[in-house]
């Protein structure tokens, strides 16, 4: 039985003639396909955005693994960004359009990278801004959202650390030194060795940065999160996000730990096996507390004690 009367299965969404998919990926490409036959005839080009293309796989096994890649085959023009030369070889030659940059970026180059991939395609929107690349997920989001150049995306889906439930906000901060312990590695979650718990930005973190430049949460899964921003797409049903109506919670913002209950919590031993709870000196069930002051005083404590300040930053309501 799920912790708090917590449902199992795909979490709530907004009443649709014809829902989006559950997990983030699928319906991140749910949308954009909707999206794609309203632009038909339409003035402009859309550009697909991805920030951590790895080896340009679509789906395995079935899975929608990376929407952006997904795009791309179905003939999507835009910029794939890969840190590991030659990652993206292989899946390239079967892209038409799509500009490749190989090698490590930073928050204070990848705007102008951006820039300048759609300056040459022409492109005047985004309509996907996928952004995955194990290291500071947030402060990448927060360079291209802030930049006044850019024109904001569609369709934002991010990976999220799924440790820390909101109100806890998590965010590990940019390194030169990590960017430059990736390059040396085959596989960069090598080097976050027993740390992988301090890695990227938390649900609550995300949901802040995005919100306030217009964004609703549309899916979440235990690897994903997806935005639409607001007024590009009719869903139907009211302008509440996911979750909303399903009346969890209770208290304004509760909510939103009842989509991370659903999607991150009640989803072990997945959490254990991509290695949360096997690097931790914490038992993360923990964490799920049912009063806010709770999650957050567990998360700050084990925080501190780990010298997690060394490498991030944390906060709480």
């Amino acid at each position: 039985m799920p912790p708090h009367g917590a449902r199992r299965g795909p979490p709530l969404r907004r009443a649709a003639a014809e829902p989006p998919p559950w997990d983030a990926a699928s319906a991140a490409l749910w949308v954009l396909e909707r999206l794609d036959r309203g632009r038909q005839g339409g003035a402009g080009r859309a550009a697909v955005v991805n920030l951590g293309a790895h080896d340009g796989t679509c789906s395995y096994g079935g899975k929608v693994v990376d929407p952006a890649n997904c795009a791309f085959e179905r003939g999507h023009p835009g910029i794939a960004l890969e840190g590991k030369p030659g990652l993206l070889q292989k899946s390239s030659d079967h892209w038409d359009g799509v500009h490749l940059h190989e090698g490590y970026i930073s928050p204070w180059n990848v705007s102008k990278i951006v820039r300048d991939s759609m300056e040459a395609h022409q492109a005047t929107s985004i309509s996907l801004l996928k952004i995955d690349l194990d290291h500071a997920d947030c402060f990448f989001a927060q360079a291209l959202l802030s930049d006044p150049a850019l024109p904001l995306p569609d369709i934002l889906v991010v990976e999220y650390n799924k440790a820390f439930p909101p109100p806890v906000r998590f965010q590990e901060r940019f390194s030169d030194a990590t960017v430059a312990d990736f390059s040396g590695s085959e596989d960069s979650w090598l080097v976050f060795g027993k740390r992988r718990q301090w890695m990227g930005c938390s649900l609550q973190s995300w949901h802040d940065l995005v919100s306030d430049l217009g964004y609703s949460l549309l899916a979440a899964d235990f690897e994903d999160l997806a935005f639409l921003r607001n007024g590009v797409l009719d869903l139907g049903g009211g302008s509440g996000e996911l979750g909303k109506e399903s009346g969890g919670g209770g208290a304004a913002g509760d909510w939103l730990f009842h989509v991370w209950l659903e999607a991150a919590h009640c989803a072990a031993p997945s959490r254990r096996l991509h290695g949360m709870q096997n690097s931790a000196n914490l038992d993360l069930r923990a964490l799920a507390e049912e009063g806010w002051e709770d999650r957050c005083h567990v998360a700050f404590s084990w925080w501190v004690h780990e010298r997690g300040y060394l490498h991030s930053d944390m906060s709480c309501r």
